[in-house]
């Protein structure tokens, strides 16, 4: 009975770091994606007489938004596997 109980606790303690450490890998993505939209801005202020720079922005926020987008999507797909088992 108590091996049992004890599996049970060591179970729940274990999707429970796995939970956790798939929210700290989405906030590093989210983290990044804001880094490279401050960057994408950054060019804008002060290097605005490059003649692409434009084109340079909207690449760099491509990205960002990629990167979000991959976040989420892992994010998404870890908890669903985490929520099956």
């Amino acid at each position: 009975m108590a091996k049992k109980r004890k599996k049970n606790i060591i179970d729940t303690l274990e999707k429970e770091r796995t939970i956790l450490a798939d929210e700290r890998t989405l906030l590093s993505y989210i983290r990044t994606a804001l880094s490279i939209f401050i960057f994408a801005i950054f060019l804008i202020k002060f290097f605005p007489e490059f003649p692409n720079i434009f084109l340079l922005f909207l690449a760099v926020n491509g990205l960002g938004v990629v990167l979000l987008l991959i976040g989420f999507a892992q994010f998404f797909f870890y908890r669903r596997q985490a929520d099956e088992e």
